[in-house]
Parts: C-alpha cells; sequence; structure tokens
C-alpha cells in the first residue's frame, strides 16, 4: 500500500471545513439530456417563422421526457441494486462498443 506523503495543503485549516461541505452535500445527478436540443431548436424555429407553437408539437419532446423518467429512475435506484444491474448489463464486450460509439458520435463535430 503506497504511503501518504505529507502535502502542502495537508496543514491548511480550511481543508476539513471544505471536506465537511463536500459530505454533507447530496449527490448530483447526472441529467444530461441531448435528446431535448433538436426539437427545441426546430420548436423555436417554427414558433420563430409561423409565430406560433407547431400543432402536437410536444410529440418531438417525447423521446427526451423518456431518456429523463429513465435517467430519474436509475439515479434513485439503492446502490447494491445499481451495482447489481451494471454488472448484468455491461460486460466487457458492450462496455468496448459503447466506448467506440461515443467516440464516433463525437468525431463528426470536429
Amino acid at each position: 500500500m503506497a504511503r501518504h506523503t505529507k502535502g502542502r495543503h495537508d496543514d491548511d485549516p480550511r481543508r476539513e471545513t471544505v471536506l465537511a461541505a463536500q459530505s454533507s452535500q447530496p449527490p448530483l445527478a447526472p441529467f444530461s439530456n441531448a435528446l431535448f436540443v433538436p426539437p427545441l431548436l426546430y420548436l423555436h424555429a417554427y414558433a420563430l417563422v409561423t409565430g406560433r407553437w407547431p400543432d402536437r408539437g410536444w410529440r418531438h419532446l417525447l423521446p427526451g421526457f423518456a431518456l429523463l423518467f429513465y435517467q430519474g429512475a436509475a439515479f434513485l435506484l439503492p446502490l447494491p441494486l445499481k451495482q447489481r444491474w451494471a454488472d448484468i448489463a455491461f460486460d466487457d464486450g458492450e462496455t468496448i462498443l459503447a466506448e467506440a460509439l461515443g467516440v464516433a458520435r463525437t468525431v463528426p463535430a470536429y
């Protein structure tokens, strides 16, 4: 096991206050929902051009709300259940595929 060497901030009296404040904060919900961006841009442009919201325009937002509901439900699961689900759902092959798809999705942006 690596031995901790004393750092320059170890004696800082503010360190304990910052660590205590960080541990008392609720966990951050990781909701990044890119499925809302294209429909909202379309709906905004439509409203600017025509002066009104399109008929049944709310249907364009359904995929975003579906993902938001899924992420919210997954976030509220107890940690042991999250870990069990992750072990079942993601094996090495799926993780590699997900990483490759993530890279492939971001490369055209550059």
